[in-house]
């Protein structure tokens, strides 16, 4: 079925363009209860008021609607599905057939590594590793990316800078980087997408960040689109049902519930757990008519859907808390990044840009920081990934792990306070770096646990910046503080050279993402491209449920004494 999908959704030339017919851009307010009152309206923002708009058709009419999306090469045909469902079946299938070639050579490799080198010690475990938290203590297996101490962040094997800037395909010939698309296709298939294949996952993307409101046309109708089909059976292939495409009502219901004042990370979590009541993956293991080997199926499913409602989450979050509480409805001629910044109300290639950039960089990372690794642990026991997400992000919204940013710009703030106004020369910068060692604080944006260079992400951040924002405060003082920093962290610390979080709050300073409490819950949206793509090369590979044994204090003591004698 899938090569017909293709044709239908592409049309027969491998580059043709997916072109909206109709309003494209009238999307209206589609997530204030799902049934907007008023029409949608940006935020005044110092970013917004200065950014001329993008070129687009305005916002038209007040009830949820959602924005049409066809194909030249789709006109006239007869559809065997809609459009809709016949978009997420094509992506799926399509990344289905990847997949699963490459997990059955990948598997194939584990058993033969189990089979010869069972027994081979690749480590030893130390007191140190055990109290210090299993910091650097190689035990997991995460086939997503690795960090290089002198290359930095590979995903399968390549160098983010090459897969930005040279391997990743662009949606558009005329952007600076490559789509967020494009990134989640190769962490889920290890293989570098071609523009067809993008702009099918982009379709399916599309169409799971609909609301189901706006899918329907009424608020009414959409609140039980997904409840009464609730008890059909659901097999394998079941998963272009509405329920599993579109986001549930029951998001915004949920953020609305919950305090106004409230964390809005507190919120990004409360709405993930949430969303596990929807999920694919759930419905069909539940059923008990899919086998652990096939677990990968629907884990794949839920993946899409995970990053599609994390956007779109975020977003309301983010309209309710700072803005008119209103989130337009998706463009399908933006990609996912355009998209998810006219969610937030950010207009203009720039903003888009940013987004795209800061979303690729914050992808993947390894699997054992905090929020990878809840999530890992908590898929092991084969919750789905909804519910791992939502436990990752509980991690990150620890102030231990993604908080980091948010410390950069603070003790950049404490500096420029310290300056009163007098310009920032490595003279004066050095003296206060040294001042905040000598009181028993730290200089956040420095130091990596693994890197031993300059981060890369930290350079792709700075080159866009230097092409936008060079004459911005912040970063002109971030120039001089990336120079002196090392130098006076050199002999104190393994890697004294800035990491990606020392740039990235500058930036988002710079383009108006001026509320500092959010920058979590943006650091999660990216992240869910990672957590997603992990959870299914997990189920994928077959791999087990976590159990470490743990000790007592007592214990411990009592394996060193015998040890030492």
């Amino acid at each position: 079925m899938r090569a017909p999908l293709v044709r239908f959704l592409l049309g027969p030339s491998k580059g043709s363009s997916l072109s909206c017919s109709g309003t494209a851009a009238t999307g209206a307010c589609a997530y204030r209860s799902w049934a907007a009152t008023t029409p949608y309206s940006k935020p005044a923002t110092a970013a917004t008021a200065a950014t001329p708009p993008a070129t687009e058709a305005p916002f038209k009419g007040i009830r949820a609607s959602r924005n049409p999306f066809s194909s030249s090469a789709s006109e006239g045909l007869k559809q065997p599905e809609n459009s809709s469902a016949a978009a997420v079946r094509a992506a799926v299938e399509t990344l289905q057939e990847q997949l699963m070639a490459a997990a059955a050579e990948k598997r194939q490799r584990l058993q033969r590594i189990r089979a010869e080198y069972g027994a081979v010690k690749i480590g030893s475990v130390t007191p140190v590793n055990i109290i210090g938290g299993m910091r650097g203590l190689t035990a997991l297996l995460t086939e997503t990316s690795v960090l290089d101490p002198e290359l930095g962040l590979r995903l399968h094997g390549t160098a983010m800078r090459q897969l930005l800037l040279q391997d990743l395909p662009k949606m558009q010939a005329s952007h600076a980087y490559p789509s967020v698309e494009a990134l989640l296709w190769f962490l889920l298939t290890s293989k570098v997408p071609t523009e067809s294949e993008v702009s099918l996952l982009h379709r399916c993307l599309y169409e799971m960040t609909v609301p189901a409101a706006a899918a329907t046309g009424s608020g009414a109708g959409a609140a039980t689109a997904g409840d009464a089909s609730a008890k059909a059976p659901t097999h394998l292939g079941s998963y272009t049902d509405e329920r599993f495409v579109r986001v549930p009502t029951a998001v915004p219901a949920i953020l609305d519930a919950l305090p106004a004042d409230g964390h809005p990370m507190a919120a990004f979590a409360a709405a993930a757990a949430a969303l596990s009541d929807f999920s694919f993956f759930r419905a069909v293991t539940g059923s008990g008519s899919v086998g652990k080997k096939e677990f990968w199926k629907p884990a794949l499913v839920d993946a899409l859907a995970l990053v599609a409602r994390a956007a779109v989450t975020a977003a309301h979050i983010y309209r309710r808390k700072f803005g008119d509480g209103c989130v337009p409805c998706p463009d399908p001629k933006l990609d996912f990044a355009a998209n998810f910044a006219r969610m937030l109300g950010l207009e203009g290639q720039q903003h888009d840009e940013l987004l795209r950039l800061y979303l690729l960089l914050h992808a993947d990372h390894e699997g054992g920081n905090v929020s990878a690794h809840a999530a890992h642990l908590v898929g092991s026991a084969l919750a789905d990934p909804f519910a791992a997400f939502a436990a990752g992000m509980g991690g990150l919204g620890g102030p231990l792990h993604g908080l980091a940013n948010q410390m950069c710009l603070a003790w950049l703030r404490y500096v420029q306070r310290q300056l009163q106004g007098s310009p920032p020369t490595k003279e004066n910068i050095r003296e206060i770096a040294k001042a905040t060692l000598k009181a028993g604080g730290v200089i956040p944006g420095f130091g990596h646990a693994v890197l031993r260079v300059t981060d890369p992400r930290f350079t792709l951040q700075r080159e866009f910046a230097l092409k936008h924002i060079q004459h911005d405060p912040l970063f002109q003082l971030l120039e001089v503080v990336r120079e002196v920093v090392p130098e006076t962290l050199s002999g104190k610390v393994s890697n004294p050279y800035p990491n990606v979080d020392c740039h990235s709050g500058v930036l988002l300073q710079a383009f108006g993402l001026k509320q500092e409490n959010f920058y979590t819950v943006l650091f999660g949206v990216s992240r869910s491209l990672g957590i997603a793509a992990q959870f299914v090369w997990a189920r994928a590979l077959g791999l087990p449920i976590e159990r470490p044994k743990s000790i007592t204090l007592n214990c411990l003591e009592q394996l060193c004494v015998g040890q030492k004698e």
